[in-house]
């Protein structure tokens, strides 16, 4: 957020941020899947690597911040933690593509 707040065009440093959160959180949940975009068509899977993905949460977490711990193989959570993956309410302009996913997994 301070990125975002502190750049001379937030507008597109926002577009920019959930354009990664996407690509990260994409990466994520095509590890496992038969279908996967070009984008991800190349990539080697990160389950044939032997790799597992956590998620730690220490503290809350909102919009991309829920699509990516959602995305990981396990995700844990600190007693308390709260889990929003809701954004206007916050304010922002939020990913399409995180909402997609949370349907298709």
């Amino acid at each position: 957020m301070n990125t975002i707040e502190a750049s001379a065009d937030p507008g597109k440093e926002t577009w920019a941020n959930i354009n990664a959160i996407d690509d990260i959180v994409e990466f994520l949940v095509s590890d496992t899947k038969a279908e996967r975009s070009p984008f991800m068509r190349d990539q080697t899977r990160l389950c044939e690597r032997g790799i597992i993905t956590v998620a730690c949460l220490r503290g809350n977490a909102a919009a991309g911040g829920v699509a990516m711990a959602a995305a990981c193989d396990v995700t844990m959570a600190a007693s308390g933690v709260v889990l929003n993956p809701a954004y206007r309410a916050m304010g922002l302009h939020g990913s399409e593509f995180h909402s997609y996913v949370h349907t298709k997994t």
